[in-house]
C-alpha cells in the first residue's frame, strides 16, 4: 500500500510540474519580447547544429573510407 502512495504522490508531483511549466511557457508566448528572444536563440542553435552535423558527417565519411581501404587490402592479402 505505501508503494502505491509513493507512486501516486509522484504521478501528482509530475502533473502538477507539468501544468505550472504550461502556465509559464503560456504567459511567456504572450510577451513579444521573449518572442524575439527565442526566435534568435533558435536561428542560433540551428546554425551551430548544422555546423556539427557537417563536421560529423566528414569524420564518419573519413573513418569508413579508411575501413573500406583496409578490408579491401586484407582480401587482397588472403586471396594472393
Amino acid at each position: 500500500m505505501a508503494r502505491t502512495q509513493k507512486n501516486l504522490a509522484k504521478s501528482v508531483a509530475v502533473l502538477a510540474a507539468t501544468v505550472l511549466v504550461e502556465k509559464v511557457l503560456q504567459k511567456a508566448a504572450e510577451d513579444p519580447r521573449i518572442r524575439r528572444k527565442a526566435k534568435a536563440v533558435a536561428k542560433a542553435v540551428g546554425k551551430r547544429a548544422k555546423a556539427a552535423g557537417k563536421k560529423i558527417a566528414k569524420v564518419i565519411k573519413k573513418r569508413t573510407a579508411a575501413a573500406r581501404t583496409t578490408k579491401a587490402r586484407h582480401k587482397k592479402a588472403t586471396r594472393a
